[in-house]
């Protein structure tokens, strides 16, 4: 816990130095802070392309809410998580985002094809982190 306390802390200490004397375009400098505070969790692999959950017996749902809590405050593709997760069954996938949904832990904007995590589903995501994996 003490480890993960550091790297916070000093991501936020290099994001807020980024932010003040950058010599960058505010869009690269944002890109940059973001990348530097985003929440790294240790259930998720991520190569800057492709995401997985490493724990692939889970269920489809806690997978997903796990895979979108690990992009930066940011709406997810539907077909990316899509690929992310893995999973064959695209109609049985959609109806595991509508509940998600209609459960408040996800937004689900069926018009752009995408989703954000919802507090109640980040809650969820930090007491699924408490438990091992």
């Amino acid at each position: 816990m003490d480890a993960s306390a550091v790297l916070s802390m000093a991501s936020w200490v290099l994001a807020e130095l980024i932010r003040v004397y950058h010599n960058l375009p505010p869009p690269e400098a944002q890109r940059a802070v973001d990348s530097l505070v985003e929440r790294r969790l240790p259930a998720v692999w991520n190569d800057g392309t492709i995401r997985r959950v490493l724990k692939p017996d889970l269920p489809l749902k806690d997978q997903i809410l796990l895979l979108v809590s690990s992009v930066n405050d940011a709406a997810v593709q539907t077909d990316q998580l899509f690929i992310w997760t893995g999973y064959k069954n695209r109609s049985h996938f959609n109806r595991i985002l509508r509940t998600l949904h209609n459960a408040r832990f996800l937004e689900l904007r069926e018009q752009t094809g995408s989703v954000i995590l919802l507090p109640p589903g980040a809650d969820y995501v930090t007491e699924l982190l408490q438990c091992p994996i």
